[in-house]
């Protein structure tokens, strides 16, 4: 029995020697069992007497069975290793797909398309561990799926900027044996270039609504950008790029992001509202304030506030202005003959027709007007110390 144990233990150190691989012991003692191990009369017994000490013969050979089951075993495990070891050099693919590496992704009408046709091969068997710089990447199918975001800080004279990254690969060979190949690949990055389309570019009018498209053509259909202003609030529109900025301070930025990549930015000067213009009607016409009208004067006038042209060609939504309030009075050489506040651009005068007289005239003051923006919210306007006279001929 103790030649038999040295035996099988030498046995299998060698395997464990040749394989690299550590085996457990089959020649095990009363105190490797957790039933012996508590068994006061069993618990100090070695592998000799646990399993032949006043055996019968039947019950021994059983013994010798089990063991030789054991390092048989043991021995198989460790020719199977062996054996996948055998032709390790040698790689089995299974599955081939043709690939066309372009020139180019986005070709301009009237040039050609350029690319390179070749066949792949690859196992779909292999799960190959693939990485860029070092950073490893999902593998479907033994192909690995390359995807990250690019940026540049410096770009040359045409807008381009040299980049590379390291894509490896790490077969695990046969016997447990791995090789890496490795390869730099190059790239070009396109420095983005805003294009903005509003009517008012170069400033952007305050507390108002302007509409900019901001397009990245070098993107294609990639551009999906997001938009932060400084200065401003801002509204994404319902199409890609379109936007509405509102203005809260003299100066504005834009700035343009594609997921955590700075597109650019846009400095914007922003203008004050041009002030209205009032304008006096009765009877549908135009108040001539220097010729006046006949006694007893107009029945009822109207105040409109009008919008400087240029702003309401601009942003025609936002050059919306009417007459909240203004007061009315009939006066008489340097006295006020009577006086009454309106609380809409249009006013009945019947109250004063009794009391007018040729050589007075009705004289407007307090004029306030109101805005409305895009939202259609009112905004009150500060139009100054706006007089308007009417003379009674």
């Amino acid at each position: 029995g103790k030649k038999l144990q040295e035996t099988i233990n030498a046995y299998r150190a060698y395997l464990t020697e040749v394989t690299e691989r550590e085996y457990r012991p089959i020649t095990l003692a009363a105190k490797d069992f957790d039933f012996l191990r508590k068994d006061p009369n069993q618990k100090d017994k070695d592998f000799v007497r646990i399993n032949f000490e006043g055996t019968p013969v039947v019950a021994a050979l059983a013994v010798l069975s089990q063991l030789a089951s054991k390092v048989v075993y043991m021995e198989t495990s460790a020719l199977e290793y062996l054996a996948r070891k055998v032709g390790a050099d040698d790689f089995k693919f299974d599955q081939v797909m043709p690939v066309i590496k372009p020139e180019a992704r986005y070709v301009v009408a009237g040039t050609k398309y350029k690319a390179d046709l070749f066949l792949t091969a690859f196992s779909s068997a292999a799960n190959p561990k693939m990485a860029i710089n070092g950073k490893s990447i999902p593998v479907k199918g033994g192909i690995g799926q390359v995807s990250f975001p690019v940026s540049a800080k410096k770009y040359d004279k045409n807008g381009f900027s040299k980049q590379r990254f390291q894509a490896s690969i790490d077969l695990s060979r046969p016997g447990g044996e791995e090789n890496i190949l490795t390869e730099t690949i190059e790239y070009y990055v396109v420095k983005p270039t805003l294009q903005i389309q509003s009517q008012s570019v170069q400033a952007l009018y305050l507390n108002c609504g302007n509409e900019l498209d901001i397009q990245v053509p070098a993107l294609g259909s990639l551009y999906n950008p997001t938009f932060n202003v400084e200065g401003g609030d801002v509204l994404k529109g319902k199409a890609t790029g379109k936007i509405t900025i509102i203005p809260r301070k003299k100066q504005l930025e834009l700035s343009v992001k594609q997921g955590n990549v700075l597109l650019g930015k846009q400095h914007f000067r922003v203008r004050k509202i041009p002030k209205p213009t009032i304008e006096l009607f009765t009877r549908g016409k135009k108040v001539d304030e220097a010729r006046g009208v006949p006694a007893p004067g107009p029945t009822n006038i109207r105040l409109k506030a009008i919008a400087d042209p240029s702003f309401s060609e601009l942003l025609p939504k936002e050059a919306q202005y009417r007459v909240r309030q203004y007061v009315v009075r009939l006066a008489r050489g340097s006295r006020a003959i009577k006086t009454k506040t309106y609380n809409q651009s249009l006013a009945s005068l019947n109250d004063f027709i009794a009391d007018v007289k040729p050589g007075d005239r009705f004289v407007i003051t307090s004029i306030q007007v109101e805005r409305l923006n895009f939202k259609r919210e009112a905004e009150s306007i500060a139009t100054g110390d706006i007089i308007k006279t009417i003379p009674i001929t």
